[in-house]
Formats: structure tokens, C-alpha cells, sequence
């Protein structure tokens, strides 16, 4: 027998009928445990203290809490209050969540709570549509009870809501239960209790109705509770709870926790008022807002704490069904794409015919680091995409999620894709990353990269140096990648001149062009020329005679930027061609032996035949720089991942600008509230939301192109995926340390996306790379248990490519789009309606440069530009009239000047033209275009403009040694054309009269006569707009004479137009606030160019869609 109690039964009793005002709650309640006072409140210590602690007041608690020796049940007896045994009391697991405490019991006890000395009354006013949302739900069961509660989990939140608005207790109010009694033996239709949260202040409420509420006017509700309106309240915030929890979620999710949070208050708060118990704090709201994305994301509660976990269970999920393929712990990755990405691909592939290509590359900083165990936290988070773009519309139709910046991670989840899809694209374009290239080669090729090479280069070698079928996919690198990374390269980037760094990064891009082998070998060979010799009078067996020969040819490669070598030497006139470069007997990959492969033996030849033994001369070669031929060996010994050799004719330059584009805009769209990136779980099912709607736009437009029948690249070739390739041996070679790789392994490397790759160690030791290579290997091979999937045969056709040697639509010489070179005048035009969409995408690297032979050969500073400065920021220029000259406003001169030096450049017959010329502007434009500004130049300005602005002189300043004079040379554009070009007019009108005879009148304008029809069918109508080369007859005009006069209208070798439309022939003059500008469009490449002589460079970024207003 234990021994006897401290506190009997008996006192225990007494005690909880004494304390009854602190217990009434749970004394009415079915579920009194969570009604309790708390554990630490004042009123255990007060009940242990009148006992002199024989229970101290945790045992207080814990015995009445658990009801020991019946105690608490017959308090309830002897206080006479019975609770319904009907009503079925909520668990605590039917809470509705964290920390609400409102319920919707509907149970309540048979009497009305004791009137209290200190309650008050209010009187609480509903409106009909607060009624109707919080009224009891209508049912079949419920028609035989004459007891029923209130809507659940929206009633508590507007009675606390209006309570609050219409008498502004600082009482924060949780609700125990609401019901409505439809008895008529009723004493009240609806009575609601509840009590305060703050436990000092513990305010009862009680509220009820006694009448039914009428179909219209306020619902009235009387209000029993304690006025602590001039209490010192401590600052206590109702929950949050319910359906008025998702809708401050949803709220804040659009506008921002900080704005509903200022919202509410100027909505509830007067001036002067506390913040109140209705005001959420911050946390709160951030919390709803989370609660309400992760619903609308589809992530349950449950799995919350766990992302991965949460990741796992998406997947059975119905909005994610077959959306995961694979997930992985240590380290993570998540392989994920939406069975409509998988459609809309096998539709692409169909739709192309046999010219399909994808990009693949990788961004991070979009999703947040796994916090693991101990403080650790996982490596930087890759997305990698598969991205296809048709139509001007990307869509990605495969993602990769992974820590594991490894080739293998890589190549294992391109693979779990090829098996889902079975088909290959035919072109995959990615950045100059070795992870991504071997990862990309061993999943689509089934062999390494140096193997893929390796046969390209026997392919191109077998079949005369043009394209041949020697891979299932073609691996291109991203050009505009591929030049970043050579501006980037130390022997470029430290270099002191701007025009030798971009002399050589013209040359990579020539090369990218080059489609033949031999063109290839030729521009590889005169660039290490160049780059290798120390002196430019160096003789030099191979490529040219001198390295300022080699320099000389590249640079009239440049000017023209066409890539074949025998139309280089047709156009540029070289009565000699050289010998056909006979090509060397390549082994078969399978047959080499040696450690350096083929092509690296190919490069190394073409670098030491640009080389020479003896290094001597007496010119200095300013384009000495050997260490940008060693960077180039490394790249040229893959020249098939970058160069157009061996491409088939439907390969255009290779870029990767839909991928950059898809991760733009997942960045600036879909997670542009998330700048510090999202949690995993949440940041792959948005994606997978976002990435349904996306697939469905791509596959609109794929319908739409096979309905239009639109005409695409007629090249068949199916490729089908073998589920039983198996990769190369070296694929399971060990990876004994970092350092034994570097950029050219074709084993192992690891993505470096912004230097945030993972360290060798970030998770594991690198030690057993064997036995997870040799994992890795048995899932690849379909050795796995859960990859074991039966499929049927895949039928494979075999097609190759058609070996024509075609131009790439990038690198056409002439854009069709501008007046042919052939063309001496316009005369000859035809009216053309058709409209030509100009690619105005191409980087200016690949653009021709015919500037380059006049920039390389200036003596003055590198970096000056070709640009005419304005007279007003001149200085005064010396020795003209036995002084100075200030010339002010030459922008008209300039903008001449300027549009002259263009055409002379673009055109080479009026470049001739203009060499051969006497007058005196155009050889000043001849001595501009070899030379640059030069302080010569701008004396030589003054002096052709002094004759014809002589009466505008003012002399400024004037004293015994220096006389300063100013002239300002403002006036139209045809005033300045007609001095300037006085003896080369425009045009010759010749007038003939039968009678009278002949005569010539020179027309130094020419003027439109139809400006609509110049805006309705654009630049090829101005011929017919203007009507020259036309011959018109009238009567003569002479006194006494009756004969015919015949106009006949001859043009010369340049015109002026005056018009008012944005198309000239060579560039347009615009005027404002007095002041000329001038655009130069580049017959080349179809750019506008805007000069203005105020500036300090030319601008070459002009969009062809600014609207201008031209004076000529």
C-alpha cells in the first residue's frame, strides 16, 4: 500500500470549487486539458501555497489535469454542470493548425455562465453577408438536430474581426465553440463563448442572440465581457487561422507581407490606437504566405521539414504524375520533365526532319543550398536544361537539379532522358565546358570526346576536307561562348592595343566561318604567322612571303568576310592561286597508337610551318604575340566542336541563345521574387507548373507549322538511342586526383558555372571513385534492377548527310537586302516587293570590318576612332590668315564627310573614284580614310570651308603677337553639298531643243517627288520616286520659237537627296536644336551606324526601328 496523499481528495475538491473563476472554461469544456491555465500560471503556486506545499504546483497541475482520484469530475458534480452526451469532443490532432486555439466544438454545457460584477454588455452588429458566410452548412443530417454550429473555420474570425472593428477591445479572443439551438424551448437562439489569450487577463466572452436573423437589415449579437478598454493589456495577436489565414496568404503572395501588414492597419487603426490584437505581426503573415505557395505548389504539410522528402513524394502527386524521373540524397540531384516536354519533343523532331537541334547548358543561384546535419550544407545547386527553339520560341523539354557538377552526373541524366524519348536530336549546341562536352559525348555518341574529334577529323580528311556522317549527334560549342572565352584568355586581356585584340579575335571568328579544310589550314596558318614573327619582313616559306604579307591577307579576309579562299583571291584580283593542298593519310581512330591524336599532329604542323629558324629583320612586328598561338593550339586541336568543317550545310553558327534566354527568364519571371534563390522542393514544383504552360505555347506553334506546311532543311535522318550501347572503357578509369585533369580530359572534369563548382571533397571522399564508376557504368548499361524495362524495337535507318558544300545563310557575302556590288548606279534597279527580314544578331566580330586595313596601318594612337569632332570642341587651328581659326557648327561638313568615308569603304568603284578625283573635299575624305583624325585634318577643314564662309569671320581676340578669329560655318545640308561638290553635281539635266539647239544644266540636288510612294514600298521605289534617268518633252519656251525641248536626266556618281524618310542610299542627315547628325548604314551587314561630331566615339548599336526625322 503507497503512502498517504499529501492533499486529500476531499481538499482538492474544495480547492477547484474555490478557484472556479480561473477554471470555468475547463469546467464546461469536453476537452478541459487544453483549457487549463498554463503550466507556469500564477494560480498552481497560489493553490500549492495554501497548503504549504504539500504538492508543489506542478503536482497541482498534473493532478487535475489528469483528472487522479475522479477530482476533477466531481468538482463539475457538485458545481451542477452536465455536458451534453451527445457531442463527440475534437482530438488534438483535429486542430486546425500549430497554434490555433478556436474551436468548433458545437458542444456547449446546459447553463449560461454566472453574471460577473465587472462584465459589461456590447451589442455586436453582423451584416447579412457575414451571415450567410458563417451560417450552418444545410444537410440531411442536420435536419433532425435541433442544435447545430456555425460554418467551421470562418465563423471565429469574423466575430473577432467585427468585435474588434465596432468597440476596440485590446483583447485578443479565441473562441471555445458556437451553437445554435432551433429548440422552442430555446433560451437563446445562438450563444458563442470564448476568453482572452493573455492568461493575466483571462476575459470571459459571451455572446448571444435570442431571435433568428431576418432575410434582411444587421444581424444583433449581446455581447457579455470585461471593458479593458482602459486596462494596461499586454500587446496579445489573435491567430491566424482558417480560411481567413489562406486568404492574408494569398494576399501576400501577390502584394508583399510589409503592404498588407500597412494595409490592415490603416483599414483597422485609428490615430493614437495601439497596434491592436487584429494587426498580424510579420512573422505570421510570412508564414500564411508560405503555407498558401506551398498549396498552390501542391507540397504537403507533412513533409515540409524535408525537402528532399517532400521532392520524393511530388512525384505521386496527380499535378506531378511520371514529372520525376529520378532523385538522389548524396549527393542530390533530381532528374524532372513533364511527360508533355517529352511530347512536344518527338513532335519537334518530326516537324524537322532531320535537322533538329537542342542547346544544353547550366545556371545557378536560383535555388538555395540543402542544409544538412551538424551545421553542413550542401555544394551550389546546377540547373542544367535541354533546350529546343522553333519559331522564335524556346521551350525547355528536360531538366537536370544536381550538387554533383561531375561529366558523370551529367552523362547519367542525359541518358535516363534518351531512354524515355528513344530519340536523338542531331545537333546539340553547349558552352566550351568540359564537363558538359564529355557528359554530352559519352550519353549521345557512346563515345569520348577525344574519340569524337578524332573521328571528325577521319571524316573530314576521307572525304576531301567537306562534311561527312561520322556521329549520330553533332556536338557544337556556342560561338559567342567560344569568342568570350578567347577575349578572356590573359595574352588578349592584358594587352595594351585595342585593335590587336580585336585584329586576332577576328581572326577565331574567320576561322568558326571557314567550311573547308583547306580554308581552315589557310587562315590558322597566316594568323600564327602573324602572331609568331618578330619582325614583318621576315621570310616565311609557308602561307606568305612576310608576316606583313600574311597580315595584309588576313586583314582583306576581314574587309570581306567570306570564308572561301578561292573567291577571296577571284575578288581581290591575285592572278596566282596556290597549289591544292594535298591531304596526308589519316589512320582510323582505332588504329592510332600514338599518344598525340591526328588532328593535335595536323595543328602542330600548320603552327611549326608558320614558324621560321632565323628571327631577324628590321620592321618591328607590332603583332608579335606568341602566347596567343599557344591558346590557339588549344582550341584548334578540336576545331570540329567550333568550326564549320565538316558541318552539314543545314548547321548554322552554333548558339546556345535559347538556353540563355530560358534561364533569363525563369530568373526576371517565374522566380523573380526569390533573388536569393528557393528552396529545392518549392523551386521544382514551380518550375513543373510553369514549364506545363510553356510546353503547351511550343506545341501550339508546331501545329500551327504543320498546317502552313512551312518549307524546312529536307535532310532525313532518324537516329533512335540503343538502350544496350555501352560506353567507352575509359569512362570507369579512376580519378586519382584533381590535378591530373585539366580542359582537354575526356575523363573527368566538373562544371565551373561562375567559379561556384563544388570542391573535389564538398561531400564525400574522392577515394572510391572506382566502385561509383563502375556503379555508374552497370546503370548506363542497363545492368540496374529499377531501369530493367522492357521496350519495343527501335528501328534505326540509316541516312547520311549530302556532301555539297553549301554557304551558311551566316556567312553570305552579300545581304540581299542591299544594292548588288556590280551595280555602278541605280539605274539599273528593279522594282522588288519582296520583304527581306534582316538578321541583325550576328556579333560585330563576324561582321565584315573593311576599316581594318586603314586602322592597323595608323602611326597615331590605337584607340583614336574615326570620327570628325565638331569645331566647338576644337581648339582654334593655327597658320591660316596669319593666326588662328575657331570654326564652329562643322557638323554639316562632318556629316558629309562621314557618309562619303562609308560608301568609299563598303563600295570599291567609289572608292576608286574617289582616289582618282581632283576635287578638293573628296581628297580630303581619301586622306581621312588612310590617316584618321589627325590635327592636319582639321586645318585641312578649315581651309576648304574658309572660301565659301569668308564673310563670317569675327576676330575674338587681338593683340600684338596672336590674332583669333571664330567663323561659323552653320547652314543647309545642299548649300554645304554645293560648295563642297561643285564640279560633281548630282545630276546633268540636258536640254534639247530641235530648234534652238542643245544645252546642260547641272541639277547638284535631287528631290522626291513622291514621298508615299518611298514609305509604302520602301527603298527600292526611291528610283521611281525620284524620276531621274527620265526624258520628258514639252514646247520650247522661247520667244519665237515652235520646236520640241527634250529633258533627258543623267546621274552621276553620287547623289543628294532631299527627303523625308528614314532609307537613303548611304546614310541619313538629321537636324535638331541646331545642330546635325548623321546615320551611316553599312552596306555589309545592313547596320546603322550614328555619328555625332559632339561624341567621343561612333555609336554602332542603332536599332533599325528608331524613327528619325531626316533633312537629307
Amino acid at each position: 500500500m503507497g503512502p498517504k496523499c499529501a492533499v486529500t481528495k476531499e481538499q482538492a475538491i474544495e480547492t477547484i470549487i474555490r478557484y472556479k473563476s480561473h477554471l470555468d472554461l475547463a469546467l464546461i469544456s469536453q476537452n478541459y486539458k487544453s483549457d487549463l491555465p498554463a503550466y507556469t500560471s500564477d494560480v498552481w503556486k497560489n493553490m500549492s501555497k495554501e497548503y504549504g506545499n504539500a504538492w508543489r504546483f506542478n503536482h497541482w497541475y498534473i493532478n487535475i489535469r489528469e483528472n487522479r482520484r475522479n477530482i476533477f469530475t466531481e468538482a463539475r458534480e457538485r458545481l451542477g454542470i452536465r455536458l451534453n452526451e451527445e457531442s463527440v469532443p475534437l482530438n488534438n490532432s483535429e486542430r486546425l493548425y500549430e497554434d490555433e486555439q478556436d474551436s468548433d466544438n458545437g458542444s456547449v454545457c446546459s447553463i449560461e455562465p454566472e453574471v460577473r460584477a465587472n462584465e459589461s454588455l456590447f451589442e455586436l452588429y453582423l451584416s447579412q453577408e457575414q451571415w450567410q458566410r458563417m451560417k450552418p452548412l444545410e444537410n440531411d443530417s442536420t435536419k433532425k438536430r435541433t442544435t447545430h454550429t456555425l460554418k467551421p473555420h470562418v465563423w471565429s474570425n469574423i466575430i473577432a474581426l467585427e468585435f474588434f472593428k465596432q468597440h476596440r477591445l485590446p483583447c485578443a479572443y479565441v473562441f471555445e465553440r458556437a451553437e445554435i439551438n432551433t429548440s422552442t424551448s430555446r433560451k437563446h437562439f445562438l450563444k458563442i463563448t470564448g476568453r482572452c489569450r493573455d492568461n493575466d487577463c483571462n476575459n470571459y466572452f459571451f455572446g448571444y442572440a435570442d431571435q433568428e436573423p431576418c432575410d434582411h437589415g444587421e444581424f444583433l449579437l449581446t455581447v457579455r465581457t470585461r471593458d479593458t478598454s482602459f486596462e494596461d493589456h499586454k500587446e496579445v495577436k489573435r491567430v491566424v487561422n482558417g480560411a481567413y489565414r489562406k486568404e492574408l496568404g494569398k494576399v501576400c503572395a501577390a502584394e508583399g507581407c510589409h503592404n498588407v501588414q500597412k494595409s490592415m492597419a490603416r483599414k483597422y487603426l485609428k490615430r493614437g490606437d495601439a497596434e491592436g490584437p487584429m494587426i498580424p505581426s510579420l512573422d505570421v503573415l510570412h508564414h500564411a504566405k508560405q503555407e498558401f505557395q506551398d498549396e498552390e505548389l501542391g507540397i504537403p504539410k507533412k513533409h515540409n521539414s524535408d525537402p528532399i522528402l517532400a521532392i520524393y513524394n511530388m512525384q505521386f502527386e496527380p499535378s506531378f504524375l511520371g514529372s520525376i524521373q529520378d532523385i538522389g540524397y548524396n549527393p542530390f540531384f533530381v532528374f524532372y520533365g513533364t511527360p508533355e516536354q517529352r511530347t512536344i519533343y518527338l513532335q519537334y523532331l518530326n516537324h524537322m526532319k532531320g535537322s533538329a537541334s537542342v542547346s544544353i547548358d547550366a545556371s545557378g543561384s536560383m535555388v538555395r543550398k540543402l542544409k544538412r546535419q551538424h551545421g553542413l550544407k550542401s555544394a551550389h545547386l546546377f540547373l542544367y536544361c535541354i533546350v529546343i527553339n522553333f519559331n522564335e520560341k524556346f521551350s525547355s523539354v528536360y531538366q537536370i537539379l544536381t550538387e554533383s557538377h561531375e561529366n558523370e552526373t551529367i552523362e547519367y541524366g542525359l541518358k535516363r532522358w534518351l531512354r524515355q524519348v528513344r530519340r536523338q536530336p542531331n545537333v546539340i549546341t553547349q558552352d566550351y565546358e568540359r564537363a558538359l562536352l564529355i557528359g554530352c559525348s559519352n550519353a549521345f555518341n557512346g563515345i569520348s570526346i577525344k574519340k569524337y574529334v578524332d573521328n571528325a577529323f577521319y571524316s573530314i580528311t576521307k572525304n576531301g576536307g567537306v562534311a561527312g556522317d561520322y556521329a549520330s549527334t553533332y556536338i557544337r560549342v556556342d560561338v559567342a561562348h567560344l569568342i568570350h572565352m578567347a577575349c578572356r584568355w590573359d595574352c588578349l586581356k592584358t594587352h595594351h592595343s585595342r585593335l590587336i585584340r580585336d585584329f586576332f579575335i577576328r581572326c577565331i571568328a574567320l576561322l568558326v566561318d571557314c567550311q573547308d579544310l583547306a580554308d581552315f589550314r589557310e587562315i590558322f596558318g597566316l594568323t600564327c604567322v602573324v602572331a609568331l614573327q618578330n619582325y614583318e619582313d621576315t621570310a616565311v616559306n609557308k602561307f606568305a612571303n612576310t608576316a606583313k604579307d600574311a597580315r595584309i591577307k588576313l586583314q582583306d579576309y576581314l574587309s570581306l568576310r567570306k570564308v572561301d579562299i578561292n573567291g577571296y583571291l577571284t575578288i581581290l584580283g591575285e592572278s596566282e592561286k596556290p597549289a591544292e593542298y594535298e591531304y596526308a593519310p589519316v589512320a582510323h581512330p582505332e588504329e592510332v597508337t600514338t599518344s598525340i591524336s591526328p588532328i593535335e599532329t595536323y595543328i602542330n604542323d600548320i603552327i611549326t610551318a608558320a614558324g621560321v629558324e632565323t628571327n631577324t629583320g628590321r620592321e618591328v612586328n607590332g603583332f608579335y604575340l606568341p602566347k596567343f598561338v599557344t591558346q590557339l593550339h588549344r582550341i584548334g586541336k578540336e576545331f570540329p566542336l567550333w568550326s564549320a568543317v565538316g558541318m552539314p550545310s543545314f548547321v548554322g553558327h552554333a548558339t546556345s541563345s535559347s538556353s540563355e534566354s530560358n534561364f533569363n527568364d525563369l530568373k526576371n519571371r517565374v522566380f523573380k521574387d526569390h533573388p536569393n534563390g528557393l528552396r529545392v522542393d518549392k523551386f521544382v514544383a514551380k518550375h513543373l507548373l510553369d514549364l506545363t504552360g510553356g510546353t503547351r505555347l511550343m506545341a501550339s506553334k508546331i501545329i500551327q507549322a504543320r498546317i502552313k506546311k512551312s518549307d524546312y532543311p529536307k535532310f532525313i535522318k532518324k537516329t533512335t538511342f540503343d538502350v544496350n550501347r555501352k560506353i567507352p572503357v575509359n569512362c570507369g578509369k579512376s580519378v586519382e586526383s584533381n590535378e591530373k585533369f585539366g580542359n582537354d580530359s575526356d575523363v573527368f572534369s566538373r562544371e565551373n558555372w561562375r567559379g561556384k563548382a563544388a570542391s573535389p571533397v564538398f561531400h564525400q571522399d574522392r577515394s572510391g571513385v572506382d566502385e561509383e564508376c563502375k556503379y555508374l557504368l552497370s546503370i548506363i548499361r542497363n545492368e540496374h534492377d529499377y531501369l530493367n524495362t522492357s521496350s519495343d524495337p527501335i528501328n534505326e535507318q540509316d541516312s547520311c548527310f549530302s556532301a555539297n558544300k553549301e554557304n551558311l545563310a551566316v556567312t553570305d557575302y552579300i545581304n540581299k537586302n542591299i544594292v548588288d556590288e556590280k551595280q555602278n548606279s541605280i539605274q539599273g534597279q528593279t522594282k522588288n516587293k519582296t520583304t527581306i527580314t534582316e538578321n541583325n544578331n550576328r556579333t560585330k566580330f563576324f561582321n565584315p570590318c573593311p576599316e581594318i586595313k586603314y586602322l592597323n596601318q595608323l602611326k597615331s594612337h590605337p584607340r583614336k576612332s574615326y570620327l570628325l569632332r565638331n569645331g566647338n570642341l576644337c581648339p582654334a587651328v593655327r597658320g591660316i590668315l596669319g593666326g588662328q581659326l575657331h570654326v564652329k557648327n562643322t557638323c554639316g561638313f562632318d556629316s558629309i564627310a562621314h557618309i562619303l568615308y562609308t560608301a568609299a569603304l563598303d563600295d570599291d568603284n567609289y572608292k576608286s573614284f574617289i582616289e582618282k578625283s581632283n576635287v578638293q573635299f573628296l581628297s580630303f575624305v581619301k586622306n581621312f580614310m588612310q590617316n584618321g583624325p589627325k590635327v592636319s585634318t582639321y586645318k585641312e577643314r578649315a581651309t576648304i570651308l574658309l572660301p565659301y564662309y569668308k564673310e563670317k569671320l569675327k576676330c575674338e581676340v587681338a593683340n600684338k603677337r596672336v590674332i583669333v578669329r571664330t567663323m561659323d560655318v552653320t547652314d543647309s545640308i545642299a548649300n554645304i553639298w554645293d560648295h563642297l561638290l561643285e564640279s560633281q553635281p548630282s545630276a546633268h539635266r540636258k536640254i534639247h531643243c530641235d530648234k534652238c539647239g542643245e544645252s546642260v544644266q547641272s541639277l547638284m540636288t535631287l528631290y522626291v517627288h513622291d514621298h508615299g510612294l518611298v514609305v509604302r514600298e520602301g527603298f527600292s521605289a526611291l528610283q521611281y520616286a525620284i524620276q531621274f534617268s527620265s526624258v520628258a518633252c514639252r514646247p520650247c519656251r522661247k520667244n519665237g520659237c515652235d520646236g520640241s525641248v527634250t529633258h533627258t536626266t543623267e546621274t552621276n556618281d553620287h547623289l543628294l537627296i532631299e527627303i523625308d524618310v528614314k532609307d537613303v542610299l548611304a546614310g541619313v542627315i538629321q537636324h535638331a536644336a541646331g545642330h546635325f547628325t548623321y546615320f551611316n548604314r553599312r552596306r555589309s551587314s545592313g547596320r546603322f551606324e550614328f555619328y555625332n561630331d559632339t561624341d567621343t566615339k561612333v555609336d554602332k548599336t542603332i536599332k533599325s526601328t528608331r524613327i528619325i526625322e531626316p533633312k537629307a
